[in-house]
């Protein structure tokens, strides 16, 4: 059965389908307030604009898509797993009372999103931006869910909520991501794509382990700060810098891929390890936060290093290590292979 060219309005409402039956609007005008639920079968949407009334609270066991979803200073949530959503025109929010609560569900803007003010919130679901977005108020809230970017992201005001024990942020496109204040995710999923942090101030910290594993795989983070708390693998691909501060808390272990990590700070918590692949370090200063090997099959060449209390083994015939300025020794061991500092006239 279809509905076409028509208005429907739901206010309380149950849509109940028989199972295997496909219940189509063509054409139309979805008008809803209060709760919506639909159960059964499945529901097309062609060119049906949705528009709230009032607060909906939108609950289905298929997923719909719909071209326009127009809130109106509304709420809408997204009240089970399976109330996936999809809208393929642009998305602006623009009031504080216009809110999407996606709790568990998939919420997929195949248009571009302009957030200036209002909410979107996911405590568990994916919420796709395949064009990318523009945030300059209000709140995205990803703390329990997947950030999915599908192009650019930039934010310059309002709030960007993520964790370190819960969100994913996940690529389906190399893009740029820009943001006025700093981001932390618990997994980074690269898909064979570029990260480019667009900005000093976007910062980003990562909990779980990262493996760059195709040379697609890139993170180029110029001059802002990248933190990696768990085992950084590079097998191919590599990661770019020029000016901010890495951290490999959990060390690295590279077989190939490239690493450039020029005028920068590079903290190290555990050791390094490089059997192939370039590691380049010119102008970088190194600080060591605990005791730790660097082990590589080619001479690295830094500005300082920092070891604290820490010792430092270079743990090879080959890690042959260079610096550019005067080491300082005060609390600190140090056990080497070949070790030259400053200049050799």
């Amino acid at each position: 059965m279809t509905f076409q060219s028509s208005i429907s309005k739901w206010k309380n409402g149950i849509i109940q389908i028989a199972n295997g039956v496909t219940l189509g609007f063509e054409d139309n005008l979805f008008e809803t307030e209060g709760t919506l639920t639909i159960t059964g079968g499945a529901m097309s949407w062609d060119n049906v604009v949705w528009s709230l009334s009032g607060d909906t609270s939108f609950s289905s066991d298929t997923a719909i898509s719909t071209k326009t979803l127009a809130l109106n200073n509304h709420l809408l949530t997204l009240a089970s797993e399976d109330s996936d959503l999809t809208v393929t025109d642009n998305l602006t929010f623009d009031d504080s009372s216009e809110q999407i609560v996606t709790g568990s569900a998939d919420l997929t803007l195949q248009g571009g999103l302009m957030l200036e003010d209002g909410l979107i919130s996911s405590t568990g679901g994916i919420v796709g931006f395949e064009k990318g977005g523009e945030q300059s108020g209000g709140s995205l809230d990803f703390s329990g869910g997947t950030f999915k970017l599908g192009d650019d992201f930039t934010k310059t005001a309002g709030t960007l909520t993520t964790t370190e024990d819960g969100t994913i942020l996940e690529l389906t496109k190399s893009l740029s991501l820009t943001s006025n204040t700093s981001l932390a995710v618990k997994t980074l999923t690269l898909n064979d794509k570029s990260l480019t942090l667009g900005s000093e101030t976007t910062d980003l910290t990562v909990s779980d382990a990262i493996t760059l594993n195709s040379a697609d795989e890139q993170i180029r983070t110029n001059s802002a700060d990248l933190t990696l708390k768990g085992l950084l693998s590079v097998d191919n691909g590599g990661i770019d810098s020029s000016g901010g501060t890495l951290t490999f808390g959990g060390g690295l272990d590279q077989t190939s891929g490239e690493l450039v990590i020029d005028n920068s700070t590079l903290m190290l918590n555990a050791d390094l390890i490089k059997t192939g692949g370039t590691l380049q370090t010119s102008g970088t200063s190194i600080t060591i936060q605990s005791n730790l090997d660097i082990t590589s099959n080619s001479s690295l060449s830094v500005n300082t290093i920092e070891l604290g209390a820490n010792t430092l083994t270079l743990g090879s015939a080959s890690s042959d290590l260079t610096l550019s300025d005067n080491l300082s020794l005060t609390e600190a061991n140090v056990s080497t292979a070949n070790w030259r500092c400053g200049s050799d006239s």
